[in-house]
């Protein structure tokens, strides 16, 4: 139980330090988006060149269909 107490007391502590590691994941979650609005951006000019045209029920692409 004293092992718990200490984990808890733990716990509280580092939530008051936590802007610290919070701003360091904010970075890394931040850096992520970058990346995946890199590629969507290929991906646009990719159905740019082929235009595919997908199922809005399914979510598949129609391959050949108008």
């Amino acid at each position: 139980m004293k092992g718990a107490r200490v984990g808890a007391r733990a716990t509280t502590s580092g939530r008051a330090g936590a802007p610290t590691p919070n701003d360091n994941k904010g970075d890394k979650v931040t850096s992520t988006p970058k990346a995946e609005a890199s590629n969507r951006d290929a991906d646009s000019a990719a159905e740019d060149k082929v235009p595919q045209v997908f199922d809005v029920f399914t979510g598949e692409p129609k391959v050949g269909e108008v």
